[in-house]
């Protein structure tokens, strides 16, 4: 099934086959992987089989498009609509969209989608703790730190939750600057 969501200069496009390779080659950038918690090589063949995992109504992979050119994967996975409830990730290969900020603007996008069309209550994510980009953008729309966990490679992982009231009062706060970046 074909989605495209358009708001704030940004579009998000549902994931397809077509975008695997890209993706992937992306993914194992060790400026990126070194982000992950799954940091091994993936090869084509372990994409596929991820994305055939992943490919169904309780997953939202989204390709992130600004100005005709890919720039990032943005997802709401594992989404459970009895209790209301998924999980957030995000990563980005293109250094300018990044340094624009509109790294945010996909952000709002993909949030409010998930708590306005999907009707999800809560959306979890899980971040390393020296990520600090990435609790930056989650604490900006109104994600809170609930736990955290020592991984066996010793780093710490923290995991986040936002609540739908929470996105949504963030979101009303930070709307003006976000249309502002999207004129940019």
């Amino acid at each position: 099934m074909q989605l495209t969501i358009g708001q704030y200069g940004v579009c998000l496009r549902r994931l397809t086959r077509d975008d695997l390779e890209e993706v992937r080659i992306h993914r194992n950038d060790p400026a990126i992987a070194n982000r992950m918690i799954f940091r091994q090589t993936i090869t084509p063949e372990m994409q596929e089989a991820w994305f055939e995992k992943v490919d169904n109504p309780n997953n939202f992979y989204f390709v992130v498009w600004e100005k005709e050119r890919r720039v990032g994967l943005i997802n709401l996975k594992d989404v459970n609509r009895a209790n209301g409830t998924a999980e957030g990730g995000i990563f980005f290969w293109d250094a300018e969209f990044q340094a624009s900020g509109k790294v945010t603007c996909a952000t709002a996008v993909n949030m409010q989608f998930g708590f306005e069309v999907l009707g999800l209550r809560l959306i979890k994510g899980r971040i390393l703790h020296d990520n600090r980009r990435a609790i930056r953008l989650t604490t900006v729309f109104g994600g809170r730190l609930v736990n955290s966990q020592t991984l066996p490679s010793s780093e710490l992982l923290d995991f986040y939750e936002t609540t739908r009231e929470d996105f949504l009062r963030a979101l009303e706060h930070y709307k003006p600057a976000l249309e502002e970046l999207a004129k940019g």
